[in-house]
């Protein structure tokens, strides 16, 4: 399940190089960045997320930029059906109503036509994959018409399908020391699968085969820490190889609290990890620190095994929400730039460069890969700070 070529080399200069990238593209400098020349012909190493992009937008960047850029892959948001909620919040992504491929985000067409020319350009798709939960409304529409209630969803779930916990009143989670609770409740009213059933392991491990089956490389599990290890494990062991013969990668999201039960290094069985205590770490370094402390940051034992951890810096969630989920926001910067960003009916803007730097993105970071440039154009439809992704094992891609 992991991805073995993703793991080469030391990362220290790698994770330097993001980190001073990073402060410089977040709000330091008050200049557009220079566009960088095309990288060298070479291992394609770096993810980069388009946050709530539209297929179409993203099948044109990796034709006419990703690339020939010389990016590894992007990671594109979740490709279901999602609830329809007044504003179109960023986060009605992650309320599943089927698993067709018809999301606010481009047709199943369209979906088809994105992986083709991204994997013609070079570049692979990775989904992100919720899989622990359905929608948190009482009922309601989907975006592609499927009618629902909380613990009913035709042709794929029913009542005796989701965990029902008994606790709290409610169901919900309200103490991160009890794993049972964490696992078996439902985060913020969200109805959680019961990921210990045939049925249900069966049906998630379909809707992923789907994709792998249209050429997806691999997954970010969503809320993985809300899952058990082992159940995680028995769904992601019936997915098939990609059609290039390989195990899809597999990365997992899981925010480890200093003094809850659930810890991140259950999930290392399962792929790469996301490591959340990089991004704050390295914050306290350029607050606090001296950056003579770079040279030995990382080998701190504090952080996972490096083969089996996703570093990064900020993502879509923290961005949002900090509290508990790291990310850095250089503590000397103290100036507001704008951030643009593409909403529905703007069509056709190109913005590759923006004050304030990447936009609503996720890059990964390899020992080699210096060819980062001039931000992306932001085209997501919820606009956000700048994030870079690092690491030399294998890195990443939050939640509590």
């Amino acid at each position: 399940m992991r991805a073995s070529s993703w793991r080469t080399g030391p990362r220290i200069a790698a994770l330097v190089l993001g980190a001073v990238l990073l402060l410089i593209l977040s709000g330091c400098a008050t200049a557009a960045p220079t566009p960088t020349p095309p990288v060298a012909a070479g291992p394609r190493t770096v993810i980069v997320q388009l946050f709530e992009w539209k297929w179409t937008d993203i099948a044109q960047e990796c034709e006419s930029f990703l690339g020939p850029r010389g990016y590894k892959g992007v990671q594109i948001s979740p490709p279901q059906e999602a609830i329809v909620s007044a504003g179109n919040p960023w986060w009605v992504s992650y309320q599943p109503v089927s698993y067709q491929l018809a999301s606010r985000n481009g047709s199943p067409a369209e979906f088809a036509d994105m992986v083709k020319r991204c994997q013609a350009a070079g570049v692979a798709i990775y989904a992100d994959a919720v899989i622990n939960h359905m929608t948190g409304a009482d009922s309601g529409t989907g975006n592609a018409g499927t009618t629902f209630t909380h613990y009913a969803y035709p042709g794929l779930y029913q009542y005796a399908d989701f965990h029902h916990c008994g606790m709290n009143g409610n169901d919900d989670i309200v103490s991160y020391q009890d794993r049972t609770e964490v696992q078996t409740c439902e985060l913020l009213n969200l109805a959680d699968l019961n990921t210990g059933s045939p049925h249900v392991q069966d049906t998630l491990a379909g809707y992923l085969n789907g994709l792998v089956s249209q050429g997806v490389a691999g997954f970010r599990i969503d809320a993985a820490k809300h899952i058990a290890a082992q159940e995680l494990h028995t769904i992601l062991g019936k997915l098939n190889k990609t059609p290039g013969g390989a195990a899809p990668d597999i990365y997992q999201e899981v925010i480890e609290g200093a003094s809850e039960p659930i810890k991140a290094r259950e999930y290392i069985m399962n792929g790469e990890v996301t490591e959340f205590k990089y991004g704050d770490l390295l914050s306290t370094v350029f607050s606090a620190g001296s950056l003579a402390d770079l040279s030995a940051f990382g080998s701190a034992s504090v952080f996972l095994p490096s083969d089996a951890a996703m570093v990064f810096i900020d993502n879509h969630d923290t961005q949002r929400s900090r509290a508990g989920a790291g990310g850095v926001r250089p503590a000397h910067c103290d100036v507001k730039l704008p951030v643009r960003q593409h909403r529905p009916g703007a069509a056709g803007q190109r913005r590759r460069q923006y004050p304030g730097g990447l936009h609503g993105r996720h890059t990964r970071l390899r020992p080699g890969a210096l060819g980062l440039r001039a931000p992306l154009a932001g085209r997501g439809r919820d606009g956000g700070l700048p994030q870079l992704y690092g690491g030399g094992g294998g890195e990443q891609l939050v939640e509590r």
